[in-house]
């Protein structure tokens, strides 16, 4: 069985690549590899073919004879189209650019499987002020809509975001499933190391991220030392923070995803404070890694994170909220430890990669063989 996946819209393995995130990117393609399936990556960077020592197992179909890159994504289905014609399913990593899979997937005749790890209709309001009327808001919101009816199959990372497709499309209902992001629980696993931060960030440097108010906390807290790490349009404004604070707060801007494992074993907490979430990779890392997380009770966070149980909610998101749950949970060492396993545990039942890989080649093979007789 063949499945070819499209990037998001202007996005290369380099683009990953930068974040230090290629290998966490193609896990679930890898596993999908062993279980008979042949992956195929439509991306947009001109250069990703130079990854495919590195990836043996994906087929890297790139941008490599039109110049002009707004152009390329309406000429991806016939640029590459013996690609689509012996695939079995198309699949998107995200909502940007899958319109262009859709597109492909009516020309072809193939099913497409629209994969959201974050609501973009919902991030986008965020910036507006929740304003759902907003013009941009509302075209996102149609753009949604349209591919979530086209699709074969909608595959979401969180249940906040399948109710919030289902209140306002409700006929899709028969073709959502929720398959949450998956976290390889092989490579994230506690070891016992010396704890040289108390705390630890691991995310992009930007608003949504709410680091100011995390910064002013930790100034607060006079004995707290933090490692963040990052980088983001706030980068410069955050460092100006850091020297604020001093050598408390070590700041790395880029990290290969496979050597945060180490990183986050050293830290007595993780800690995300963001205003809002999709499905957050870097909280299930460190929950695997069985470090005791901090979080805001916002969504994508709060869907993960069982108060008291598994991990600790901030009652708010300002500074003065984040310093409260900071000492709550650095102050128990009895707490971090009842945290910190749960958190481990609730990896291994709910989010391992293994486990989803299955549930996910389940899934393909069932959209596959439904449009077969519809076709």
């Amino acid at each position: 069985m063949r499945l070819t996946l499209f990037l998001p819209r202007f996005y290369g393995l380099h683009t990953f690549d930068e974040k230090g995130t290629v290998s966490r990117e193609v896990a679930i393609y890898n596993e999908l590899h062993k279980r008979g399936m042949e992956i195929h990556f439509i991306t947009y960077g001109k250069n990703d073919l130079e990854y495919q020592s590195q990836l043996p197992h994906i087929h890297i179909h790139t941008n490599r004879l039109m110049p002009d890159g707004r152009i390329y994504p309406r000429l991806i289905p016939l640029l590459h189209a013996p690609v689509f014609m012996k695939t079995d399913v198309i699949k998107t990593h995200q909502m940007l650019g899958a319109k262009f899979a859709i597109q492909a997937g009516q020309i072809y005749r193939k099913p497409v499987i629209c994969r959201q790890g974050f609501m973009w209709s919902s991030n986008e309001a965020s910036l507006y002020n929740e304003d759902l009327d907003h013009p941009r808001v509302k075209y996102v919101m149609q753009a949604e809509e349209k591919v979530w009816s086209r699709s074969a199959h909608i595959m979401v990372s969180s249940y906040e975001m399948k109710t919030n497709i289902l209140t306002r499309i409700p006929e899709v209902s028969d073709k959502l499933t929720v398959i949450p992001n998956n976290i390889d629980e092989t490579l994230f696993l506690p070891v016992s190391t010396e704890k040289r931060y108390d705390l630890i960030f691991v995310g992009r440097l930007s608003s949504e991220k709410n680091l100011f108010a995390l910064l002013d906390a930790v100034k607060q807290l006079d004995d707290v030392s933090m490692l963040l790490i990052g980088d983001g349009p706030q980068k410069s404004e955050i460092r100006t923070r850091i020297t604020e604070i001093g050598d408390r707060v070590e700041h790395r801007e880029k990290v290969p995803n496979d050597e945060l494992p180490e990183l986050y074993n050293q830290a007595r907490a993780s800690i995300l404070p963001s205003l809002f979430e999709g499905m957050p990779k870097v909280l299930l890392e460190a929950m695997s890694c069985g470090v005791p997380v901090i979080g805001t009770d916002v969504r994508g966070i709060r869907e993960v994170i069982q108060h008291q149980s598994n991990g600790w909610l901030s009652e708010g998101t300002d500074a003065d909220a984040l310093k409260v749950a900071i000492e709550t949970v650095l102050g128990d060492q009895e707490l971090q430890d009842r945290l910190g396993v749960n958190a481990r545990q609730t990896i291994l039942d709910n989010y391992s990669l293994s486990k989803l890989a299955e549930k996910e080649h389940a899934l393909i093979q069932d959209v596959v063989a439904r449009a077969k007789h519809t076709i």
